[in-house]
């Protein structure tokens, strides 16, 4: 596989990844942001920035301690 399709294969993945983080917040009432490559990415190309293999979110802490419990729930 070529770097290029393995790019693309991440970018697959990690849109699969925020899907499912952005329906569990919502579910719960939780709130998350994109940063870094990960908002650069949506703002400028829409998507990700194509030589990036990763997304970058933060939270507040008090969001997150919520998440890691309700993780065990909506992912084990």
């Amino acid at each position: 596989m070529s770097k290029q399709e393995n790019l693309q294969k991440a970018h697959e993945i990690n849109m699969q990844l925020l899907l499912e983080i952005e329906r569990v917040c919502k579910k719960y009432g939780l709130t998350y942001y994109l940063i870094c490559g990960g908002l650069i990415g949506a703002a400028r190309h829409q998507g990700f920035i194509p030589w990036d293999d990763d997304v970058d979110i933060a939270m507040t802490r008090r969001d997150y301690q919520k998440l890691k419990k309700i993780a065990k729930k909506e992912w084990a």
